[in-house]
């Protein structure tokens, strides 16, 4: 008869390997994955309200509330894909056109600022060799946003497969989610108040963690539409969605929106020759600079921090470090996994003399 030891030692030794073998299996879809986890855990209260007013049909509620959560994600990604195409182009017809007929900054003089910044502009652009690289540099970019259009469309056979699976982790965390957990916690061998403890400290990480980043990037979104509004940008609801994505990266966020936007409407006041049309360009920069970034490096690390305890550069330090290891998701799992570490240490400097005890 096997020792108990070395029976305890080999179901272990098995149960590892079966992990990693399991884990190498679903590596090529851990993003899927981990998203369709995520977001059913963010729009897990619209399941709940959907679970009630169908009669506790779990199947029925999930199902609805995918479809919801598909029509949430695809239609805006479909319109700013479009959108994005045509506005680079535009842009890029509009400012080569021009440069080229040598009509930029033909400003009527009566701001002295102005008047001096487009004699500077105008005999810098007549430069052939500075027109040459401006030239150049509109159509590398329009390339570029071309290209990165084409090859998503190139990657639709491997994105339809992932998005496959995203869809039913998201369908099946919907209606069995909260029991999966419930397991997984039972089959913990650990003190039951310790437990108690660290799920209620999991919770609240993960609170503050993704729904502060999502808060703050909702705002941040309806404050930049505000702004694109005041100052005369097209489609200000759409760059102010796309101003919500942006919002999630550490640090530079919400600025790849509106910092852009400011300078092409400053470029092109000097190229139709409108001072008001500049000056709106300035007045959105430092709406940007006092009101949209400030709420992003101000109210976020308050959030995150005063709810998790976490120490500003743990949140740093998750961010950066998530985005480098698991890209996107991991401006929101980097911080958590963090987060999450904290707060079992803390617990378990709680609880450590009782952490394994049963009875």
């Amino acid at each position: 008869m096997i020792p108990k030891k070395y029976s305890r030692a080999s179901f272990f030794l098995f149960f590892a390997i079966f992990i990693v073998l399991s884990l190498y299996v679903l590596f090529p879809f851990l993003h899927a994955i981990i998203l369709g986890v995520l977001v059913a855990y963010i729009f897990y209260p619209i399941y709940d309200f959907m679970f009630q007013r169908v009669g506790e049909r779990a199947n029925l509620a999930a199902f609805l509330t995918t479809v919801g959560v598909f029509l949430i994600l695809l239609v805006p990604l479909s319109i700013f894909l479009g959108t994005i195409s045509g506005d680079v182009t535009s842009f890029y017809k509009f400012s080569k056109e021009n440069i080229l007929s040598g009509s930029f900054a033909q400003l009527d003089c009566t701001d002295r600022f102005l008047c001096k910044a487009s004699d500077v502009i105008n005999n810098l652009i007549q430069d052939p060799e500075v027109k040459k690289y401006i030239s150049a540099g509109l159509g590398k970019l329009v390339a570029l946003v071309l290209e990165l259009t084409s090859n998503m469309l190139k990657s639709l056979p491997g994105v339809a497969l992932n998005f496959f699976i995203f869809v039913f982790v998201l369908f099946y965390s919907f209606r069995d989610g909260k029991d999966v957990l419930q397991q997984a916690m039972a089959l913990l061998p650990l003190n039951d108040s310790f437990k108690q403890d660290l799920k209620v400290q999991a919770k609240e990480v993960i609170y503050a963690t993704v729904y502060g980043n999502i808060m703050v990037a909702i705002i941040q979104g309806i404050v930049g539409a505000i702004g694109f509004v005041l100052f005369g940008v097209s489609s200000p609801v759409l760059w102010g969605v796309v101003m919500m994505v942006a919002a999630l990266i550490p640090f530079i966020g919400s600025a790849l929106v509106w910092f852009p936007a400011a300078l092409i409407i400053v470029f092109q006041g000097f190229v139709i020759g409108d001072t008001s049309t500049i000056w709106k360009g300035v007045g959105l920069m430092l709406y940007g600079l006092l009101f949209i970034s400030t709420i992003d490096n101000l109210v976020k690390p308050k959030i995150i921090g005063r709810k998790t305890s976490l120490h500003p550069l743990l949140i740093m330090l998750g961010l950066f470090g998530g985005l480098a290891t698991m890209g996107f998701l991991g401006l929101i799992l980097g911080p958590l996994v963090l987060a999450f570490l904290t707060s079992f240490v803390r617990v378990y400097a709680k609880d450590k003399d009782k952490i394994f005890d049963h009875s």
